[in-house]
């Protein structure tokens, strides 16, 4: 779980100023890769297939799109620490601040009915979001479904900001714990 935590953290923490970063999964690697980084197998049909999922379909209310998908390859060194993971992310600007059940009306019943399975969420995070887990095998890799909300303030090395951001992302998830059918729909986190 401290895995799974650690690494949603860090996902949720640097999405807002770079797009979505994790741990990358297993499969085969490239010349320009982090070195002992692997990319899942057949990674560019496993992308194709995140960016169908109807999840990027859903037209949240109160938001602006902030550009199109982002589409991401495992293994592409971002800073010292964070590489990115195979991963689709669309990030939206919030016209009007989102909660807990704003992301659960819009998203909940939804991504459920398109085979997404609720995963517990983060127990905490470096910033002030509401969070919303879920888990599913896409092209038979283990996948994550995040969306987040951020309506309030960040602290950056340049001062206070506001941020108002809901992001989705699919991502793999090769390390991240098994989908459980029979799991409850968590709350959302808010921390």
């Amino acid at each position: 779980m401290k895995r799974l935590v650690r690494r949603h953290a860090a996902t949720l923490a640097l999405t807002v100023a770079l797009g979505t970063v994790a741990l990358a999964g297993c499969g085969t690697t490239s010349s320009s890769d982090i070195p002992g980084c692997t990319h899942p197998k057949d990674e560019g049909a496993i992308l194709s297939e995140y960016q169908k999922d109807p999840v990027f379909s859903i037209k949240p209310p109160h938001t602006q799109r902030s550009g199109g998908l982002r589409v991401e390859k495992a293994c592409r060194q971002l800073n010292y620490e964070d590489g990115t993971s195979t991963s689709v992310t669309q990030i939206y600007a919030l016209t009007q601040p989102y909660d807990a059940g704003d992301l659960q009306t819009v998203y909940d019943t939804a991504v459920k009915t398109n085979g997404w399975i609720p995963l517990p969420g983060p127990e905490r995070v470096p910033v002030p979001v509401y969070v919303y887990l879920y888990c599913k095998r896409i092209h038979g890799m283990q996948s994550e479904l995040s969306v987040s909300a951020n309506s309030g303030p960040q602290s950056t090395r340049h001062g206070d900001v506001t941020v108002s951001t809901l992001i989705v992302a699919v991502m793999a998830a090769a390390n991240g714990p098994a989908c459980d059918p029979n799991a409850v729909a968590p709350s959302a986190s808010a921390r």
